[in-house]
C-alpha cells in the first residue's frame, strides 16, 4: 500500500512538471539556430516583420517592381497579390488563423489590405472610407481576426490619420481621440481588444492604450515622464512594449497593465537607442538597438543589432546567441533586427547572409531535454493509468489550457 501510495505520488508529480513544461515554452534559449530565409519569386532582399506561433512568417520581398507581400512556411516564401496588378505591398502582421495584414499600393495611393485563407493569395482591400487619394494602412491582427492600423479622419483634410480597427463584418471604425491629438495610428492588438500605438499631442508623440469600452485613448508615458514615446506590441496581459525618451536617451521600455513604464536598457552600453518591437505571452521582449533614426532607418546596417530580453537574461544581442551548430553559420554576417517572438520563443528580423540582406527564423535550443525524459519516463504509466478509468494525461492537459 505504501508503495503503491508513493509511486501514485511521484506519478503526480511528474504529470505536474509535464504540464508546467508543456504551458513554459521556451522564451531565452541559451542559443539559437538561425535559418535563412530567401527572397520569394527570384526577388533581391527578404524581410521578416511577424511570426505566428506555427511558424509562418510574414514580411516582403524586395523584387523588380518594389516591395511585395510574403509569405514562409516551412522555409519556403511565396509572394502575396496585390490590389492592383504590378502595385507594391507589405504583410506586416499575421495571426494563427492564416490571416496576414498590410498594405498594397493602388492608383489611388496605398490601401489596407487583408490576404484571408481561402482567397488564395488575393487581397481584401479595406477602403479608406471614401476619403479621396488619403491612404490607409494595417500593422497587426489578433486571433479574433480584428485588424488594426489607420484610416482616415472623416472630412478631414488630406494625411490626418486616426487610429482605426477593421474587422470583414464591420469594416473599418475609426477608435475615439484623445483630447488635442491631430493623429493616431493603432500598431497592434491582442485577444482581449487591447490596442497600442501612438498620436500627436500638444505635448509631441506619445504611445496610446486603447482599453474596449474606454472614450478616450489612455497615454502612456516615457520613463523619463515628459519625453516621446511609441508603443508597438501588446501582449494578452496587457503589458505593452515599444521605446520612450530617458535621460539617457531613446530605450526600449515596457509599459505594465497599469500603464507604469520601464526602461530596458542597452545591452552594449553605448550611446545608442534601443526599441522593442513585439513581446510575447512570456514576457520575452524583441526589438533593436540602432542610431536615433530607428526602425524606419534601414539605409544601411550602421551599428544596428538584434536583440531578446528577458526578466532573467536582461537584454542580449542574438548575434551572441548563434549556435555553433548552424548551417552555414560562418555567412552570417551579422542580425540587424528582431521584429517578432512567438510564444515558442521564435525569432524573425532581418540579418545579413553571405552579404544578403534576408529575413530569418530564430528558434531556441537545446529544446528542453528534461522535459523530454520526463515524458518518455511518465507517459508509460500514464497510459496505464488511463485504462483504469482515471481520465489520463488527455483530460489534465485541456483543463490546463
Amino acid at each position: 500500500m505504501l508503495a503503491t501510495t508513493f509511486a501514485s505520488s511521484v506519478t503526480r508529480f511528474g504529470v505536474t512538471c509535464l504540464l508546467a513544461a508543456i504551458a513554459q515554452p521556451v522564451v531565452a534559449g541559451t542559443t539559437y539556430i538561425l535559418e535563412p530565409l530567401f527572397p520569394a519569386g527570384g526577388g533581391a532582399f527578404s524581410f521578416g516583420y511577424a511570426i505566428s506561433n506555427s511558424g509562418t512568417v510574414y514580411g516582403d520581398t524586395t523584387t523588380g517592381v518594389g516591395k511585395r507581400g510574403t509569405r514562409w512556411n516551412a522555409g519556403t516564401g511565396e509572394l502575396l497579390e496585390t490590389i492592383q496588378s504590378g502595385s507594391g505591398s507589405g504583410a506586416n502582421w499575421g495571426n494563427d488563423n492564416g490571416w496576414a495584414v498590410g498594405f498594397s499600393s493602388t492608383s489611388d495611393g496605398s490601401r489596407g489590405a487583408v490576404w484571408k485563407p481561402g482567397q488564395g493569395n488575393s487581397p481584401i482591400n479595406i477602403g479608406n472610407l471614401g476619403q479621396g487619394r488619403t491612404q490607409s494602412r494595417l500593422f497587426g491582427i489578433n486571433d479574433q481576426n480584428v485588424a488594426v492600423g489607420f484610416a482616415p479622419a472623416p472630412n478631414a483634410k488630406n494625411g490626418v490619420f486616426r487610429a482605426a480597427t477593421w474587422t470583414e463584418a464591420d469594416g473599418i471604425e475609426i477608435l475615439p481621440d484623445f483630447p488635442g491629438t491631430n493623429r493616431t495610428e493603432g500598431y497592434m492588438i491582442n485577444n482581449k481588444g487591447v490596442v497600442v500605438g501612438e498620436g500627436s499631442t500638444s505635448m509631441g508623440v506619445r504611445a496610446m492604450r486603447w482599453q474596449p469600452g474606454e472614450a478616450a485613448p489612455r497615454i502612456l508615458d516615457s520613463v523619463s515622464g515628459n519625453g516621446s514615446s511609441t508603443a508597438w506590441s501588446v501582449n494578452d496581459a496587457g503589458v505593452a512594449v515599444g521605446y520612450g525618451t530617458t535621460s539617457s536617451g531613446i530605450r526600449a521600455t515596457m509599459w505594465s497593465a497599469d500603464g507604469t513604464p520601464t526602461s530596458l536598457g542597452n545591452p552594449i552600453n553605448r550611446n545608442q537607442a534601443t526599441y522593442a518591437y513585439d513581446i510575447n505571452e512570456a514576457g520575452a521582449v524583441v526589438g533593436q538597438v540602432a542610431d536615433q533614426g530607428g526602425r524606419e532607418n534601414r539605409s544601411g546596417s550602421g551599428g544596428r543589432r538584434g536583440w531578446i530580453w528577458t526578466a532573467v537574461d536582461g537584454m542580449v544581442l542574438l548575434d551572441d546567441l548563434i549556435d555553433p551548430s548552424t548551417p552555414s553559420r560562418g555567412l552570417w554576417d551579422v542580425i540587424l533586427e528582431a521584429n517578432s517572438i512567438n510564444d515558442a520563443g521564435q525569432i524573425t528580423g532581418l540579418g545579413i547572409f553571405n552579404g544578403r540582406s534576408v529575413a530569418y527564423v530564430a528558434t531556441p535550443i537545446p529544446e528542453p531535454a528534461s522535459f523530454w525524459l520526463l515524458a518518455s519516463l511518465l507517459l508509460p504509466a500514464l497510459a496505464r493509468r488511463r485504462k483504469g478509468g482515471t481520465g489520463g494525461l488527455s483530460a489534465s492537459v485541456r483543463s490546463a489550457r
